[in-house]
This record gives C-alpha cells, structure tokens and sequence, in this order.
C-alpha cells in the first residue's frame, strides 16, 4: 500500500482514523510511511477516478465524469456487440 485517503466529519476523528490504520498496519507487520499521508479533508481531490465527500456524518463516493464516460462507452460497445449478433 503506498497510500491512504482518509475523509471524515472532522480533523481530529481524521487523525484518531489514521492513528488507528497506522497501529493495525504496524501489527501485520506492514510498514506505514506517514509522511505519504494527505491531509484530512471534507472534500478530498479526486484519487483513482473517485471523489470522497463528507457532509453531516455521512460518506459518499463519486466517480468522475471521465471514468463515467469510459464505462459508459465500454457499455454501449458491448451492447452493440450483444444485438448485433
């Protein structure tokens, strides 16, 4: 693993999730570099295609408009190969 996003309601509960990741990660034996670690955020950038957003308590994950576009046009290709046969 060489990197991990963490989103919540607040900065503090952002840092007690990291803490938490860190120890576990440290227990399998893993090695957890936390300098590769973003800083909290309520609207972190998009990171492999998704966007993580935290409003009152809640989590949601959005995909961008270019990898909407991609499995769209992934879809519709495999449509045309379906009804064309």
């Amino acid at each position: 693993m060489d990197h991990t996003q963490i989103t919540g309601p607040s900065k503090q509960r952002c840092q007690a999730v990291g803490h938490r990741v860190s120890t576990r990660l440290a227990y399998l034996g893993i090695q957890d570099a936390l300098r590769k670690r973003a800083e909290p955020s309520l609207t972190a950038g998009a990171w492999t295609g998704s966007l993580t957003h935290t409003n009152n308590n809640m989590v949601s994950m959005l995909c961008t408009q270019e990898k909407w576009d991609r499995a769209k046009a992934i879809f519709n290709e495999l449509q045309e190969l379906v009804y064309s046969g």
